[in-house]
């Protein structure tokens, strides 16, 4: 008989199975959000509050951070300072799957919480209190003080110069540039002897000046800024054959060139355009 007669007609494979999907385990990132509303209920002791937004909606239940930063009138405070039917602002940490398990960050009396942000916004004056490394505060003109958190970042002028913060003393003028920190603290970028003054040491860093050209020779100019400030400017020389159009007269937008200056602390211009 054939050998091959004695094959099997027909193969009998294996039935395909389907790997099973993996699952993710990864949990939704938590989400900040700040929720101004009343305090109705509060339990120091196992650390825990719950807070009724102004707007309406279900109440919420937190944990308190080990870490978590309170503010009351302007001042640092702690979770004893706060009471039932306390209005504040609340800083939040909860994930989107997790809603009840949310987590108080930081926490302001709702008072507090608005003054910080009308001065995050705007340039506040003053007459210094005390100012150290770390805080300065100020009292304006109706005896109010405020705090303005310190950090290394924070700029000082004073009489147009580099300054510290030892040079501003009790009782002289003061002028301050601040945003809100996470914490909720206000956090000053710039601080100066004027409000012109402090304004103009922000402008010195943005990317684009407005001004009138009052001199150009030997690959620099001047610009008069819209604030008053009168600076010189390096001519990139990759840009010099656009800048031999521009006249002493002409008001202009001037692009900066980030981190670029020359030997005497000059920033580098590289473009412009017309200004009305």
């Amino acid at each position: 008989m054939n050998a091959l007669l004695l094959l099997p007609l027909f193969l009998v494979t294996a039935p395909q199975t389907t790997p099973p999907q993996r699952v993710s385990t990864k949990r939704p990132a938590a989400q900040t959000k700040t929720i101004v509303g009343v305090i109705t209920a509060l339990d120091a002791t196992k650390n825990t509050i719950t807070l009724q937004p102004d707007n309406g909606t279900v109440a919420i239940a937190a944990s308190i951070a080990p870490d978590a930063a309170f503010t009351k009138k302007n001042e640092i405070a702690k979770l004893t300072d706060f009471a039932l039917k306390d209005h504040v602002s609340a800083r939040l940490s909860i994930r989107p799957d997790k809603p009840a398990e949310a987590v108080l960050k930081a926490m302001k009396d709702a008072d507090t919480a608005s003054e910080t942000k009308k001065t995050a916004t705007a340039i506040y004056t003053g007459t210094v209190v005390t100012s150290s490394l770390t805080n300065l505060d100020a009292k304006d003109k109706d005896g109010k003080t405020t705090r303005f958190r310190i950090s290394e970042k924070t700029i000082f002028i004073k009489g147009g110069k580099p300054a510290k913060p030892s040079d501003f003393a009790p009782d002289a003028p003061v002028a301050v540039i601040a945003r809100s920190s996470p914490s909720g603290n206000l956090l000053a970028s710039h601080i100066a002897d004027t409000a012109a003054a402090v304004e103009q040491t922000k402008n010195d860093a943005l990317s684009t000046w407005t001004g009138q050209v009052t001199e150009k020779k030997d690959g620099k100019l001047t610009l008069k800024r819209d604030d008053g400030a009168t600076r010189t400017l390096q001519i990139a020389e990759t840009s010099s054959a656009l800048f031999d159009k521009l006249t002493p007269g002409r008001k202009v937008h001037l692009h900066l060139i980030k981190g670029e200056t020359d030997k005497d602390g000059n920033r580098t211009t590289d473009k412009f355009t017309n200004a009305r």
